[in-house]
């Protein structure tokens, strides 16, 4: 907040001056207040993201942290190895996909910015204290967004529409929900990137449009390296740049004239110069096992080569469109603009594809990942469509409200505007981006953290620019309150869905403060007795070596469903077998993960010894749902009362609800594990018992 305020009173003094002593302080009581309003969205929407503390602090400061979502405990696990060997990042880890190991497929930006501003709370006080801290950076993360989204939208459309903004972004619970406290997950972040580029874009826009290009260069500037942090903080992000691209290629090819074309051609080589620059260092050391040397899906050789290509191209066209004559007359006209960079592009394309032919299969990955092709991205939650299945549309109205059905008519009307801005295209650019995002999250719901933020844009100037309709050119005092009073309700009823994402965490605010138990949806009630089971594995096993040292091989691994592989690493600081990454670390050993517990006699003893798998995790099934498995196969066996497995030893079973009839976690230890590798696990049983109950 100091910096916002030094940045405000900076700009008055200049302003000021520049005004003279009247219009002056009216500059001076305009700053004033946006930096107010900038201030009040911050400490708003951040106290908004702590609201769900009782779940993630159930027992208070002092207490036990619980992470919201299973991959932010891999996060955490990554921030607390380079705490350890600080300045370095966990790029491969044997933790993972064991007994092979893997490159983690996120990009290392996010993980690394944790570290640093954990740095003072791990060198004073220790891990768990990292753990207290590292909570606070998504909600701050997200309170960011809001006032990067309030300053763009006041120097775009005024204080009106940014406070509107500001406040719709505040509750947009799409946005809240992967900035929430304890959510520690590179998503909080790439929202805040998206929407800094998204700023610089229009600043970039803006000047293109003025009939000077002084400023070009510093606009562009900034557009690169805006381009480079949301590559490194999500290679993901390339969507949000796609858009940004789409829209100066139009500008140079359907600009109003020559100059114009020129001055875009070269602010687009200068952003995308810098990008490829940014990019090099960082993905040219990347090495990929699973993945080829050109895949768009993680941080590859692909982004520099992408941003390195785009920069070729718009040099192309500046020397093109130069002052030799057959240059000004191809850049005099549109169609040929368009046949310069048509030709300029294809001539890239292909000499790209010869020179590298990792491209082709590299983009037919990127393309399996966003329409769902491959095995794993079927299966994923984040990746299914906005409105897969029955009852989607209340979800999709209570992340992004009723106002998601309206946008692309405003979105339309916006567009329709931007013909009266002289050649200002900043206009269209929100409109664009807007439906390029929201029809991205049509398809895969992830994206409606980052579509929240140009959609609270869309909604706030909605409702203003229908005020100003109904107020009429020169309203009276009753005319206005109408207005105002209409365009209220109607924002309030379309904002009115976004409750429905808030009435669990504020019930449990009141509980907490009740002093009564928090109440958790299945999901995470399941999540915290798998972390229970996961915390005894970790006080009675052996240890095994390498959890943060770089270079050890761990003994053993772990063998579960992916699905709790992240909890495996973290809490019980033992490998897995598979994880929350899928397939993307390796296809066998995620399968595996689903063979093990269908295979029947020998077969899974087999595969345990092969994957040198010495403890087996299993969340039993109940009713009606074990009833569809073969009685034969280990997803029945392992759940019956009493467990009948000839090559397994239980070792933990969780006590069974007064309720019965429900899942429980029980571990397993594996009897043919290589006799040098064993140790013996503390715990009691009855003699010949074949486990123990409660332990």
């Amino acid at each position: 907040m100091s910096t916002l305020m030094k940045t405000f009173t900076g700009a008055e003094s200049i302003m000021a001056a520049m005004a003279g002593p009247k219009a002056g302080a009216k500059v001076r009581e305009s700053l004033r207040s946006g930096a107010l309003a900038g201030t009040g969205l911050f400490v708003l929407a951040f106290a908004v993201r702590c609201i769900t503390w009782p779940r993630v602090l159930p027992n208070g400061p002092s207490g036990p942290v619980f992470l919201f979502g299973t991959d932010a405990y891999y996060h955490m696990r990554r921030v607390l190895y380079t705490l350890e060997n600080f300045p370095s990042t966990l790029r491969f880890d044997p933790y993972v996909n064991f007994p092979h190991g893997g490159e983690p497929i996120w990009s290392p930006l996010f993980d690394l910015a944790v570290a640093v501003l954990t740095l003072p709370f791990h060198a004073a006080l220790g891990a768990a204290a990292v753990l207290r801290a590292a909570i606070f950076v998504p909600p701050a993360l997200g309170a960011a967004t809001v006032l990067v989204l309030y300053l763009v939208a006041r120097r775009l459309f005024g204080p009106a529409t940014a406070l509107l903004a500001g406040l719709a972004l505040c509750f947009f619970s799409g946005h809240f929900w992967y900035s929430q406290l304890g959510f520690v997950d590179h998503h909080a972040a790439v929202a805040l990137a998206s929407t800094l580029l998204f700023g610089a874009a229009l600043a970039l826009l803006r000047a293109l449009a003025r009939e000077s290009g002084a400023s070009d260069r510093r606009a562009a500037a900034a557009t690169g390296v805006a381009f480079a942090a949301l590559v490194l903080v999500w290679p993901g992000g390339l969507l949000h740049v796609g858009l940004v691209e789409l829209v100066l290629l139009s500008l140079l090819v359907f600009g109003r004239d020559r100059d114009r074309a020129l001055r875009t051609a070269r602010a687009s080589a200068l952003a995308n110069g810098l990008a490829a620059a940014a990019l090099l260092p960082a993905a040219v050391t990347a090495s990929w096992t699973t993945w080829g040397d050109f895949s768009p899906t993680v941080l590859s050789r692909f982004q520099p080569w992408l941003f390195g290509a785009l920069a070729l191209h718009a040099l192309g066209c500046v020397f093109a469109f130069g002052e030799r004559v057959p240059g000004e007359r191809l850049a005099a006209r549109p169609i040929g603009r368009s046949a310069v960079a048509l030709s300029l592009g294809v001539l890239l394309l292909v000499a790209s594809v010869v020179a590298f032919p990792g491209l082709v299969d590299g983009a037919a990955s990127a393309l399996a990942w966003l329409f769902k092709e491959e095995t794993f991205q079927r299966v994923v939650a984040e990746s299914r469509p906005l409105f897969a299945a029955e009852g989607d549309a209340r979800a999709a109205e209570a992340r992004l409200s009723r106002f998601l059905y309206l946008a692309p008519f405003a979105a339309a009307l916006m567009a329709w505007r931007s013909r009266h801005t002289r050649g200002d295209a900043s206009l269209a650019f929100v409109a664009f981006y807007a439906m390029g995002l929201l029809a991205v999250t049509l398809l895969q719901r992830r994206f409606f953290n980052s579509s929240a933020v140009p959609l609270a844009l869309l909604l706030a100037w909605s409702l203003v620019e229908t005020w100003r309709s109904l107020g009429g050119e020169q309203p009276s005092r009753a005319r206005r309150a109408a207005a105002l009073a209409a365009v209220a309700l109607a924002g309030a009823w379309l904002v009115w869905p976004l409750a429905d994402a808030y009435r669990g965490p504020v019930a449990n605010v009141k509980h907490a403060l009740a002093g009564e138990p928090v109440r958790l949806p299945p999901g995470l009630v399941r999540q915290r007795a798998f972390r229970r089971a996961a915390a005894w594995l970790r006080a009675n096993s052996p240890p095994t070596s390498g959890w943060l040292a770089p270079g050890a091989q761990p003994e053993y691994g772990v063998m579960a469903s992916w699905t709790h592989g992240h909890l495996i690493e973290f809490v019980a600081r033992r490998p897995s077998i598979a994880n929350n990454f899928g397939d993307d670390l390796g296809e066998e050993n995620f399968l595996a993960s689903y063979r093990y517990f269908e295979a029947e006699g020998p077969e899974a003893e087999r595969m345990l010894s092969a994957l040198c798998a010495r403890y087996v995790l299993f969340r039993t099934a109940a009713g009606a749902d074990l009833q569809v498995f073969p009685k034969r196969s280990l997803n029945y066996r392992l759940s019956l009362p009493v467990p009948d497995v000839a090559h397994l030893r239980m070792v933990y079973d969780e006590p069974m609800p007064p309720r019965g009839g429900v899942s429980r976690i029980r571990i397993f230890e594996n009897r043919a594990f290589p006799p040098a590798c064993r140790a013996q696990v503390r715990g009691a049983a009855a003699p010949d018992a074949n486990g123990a109950r409660g332990l």
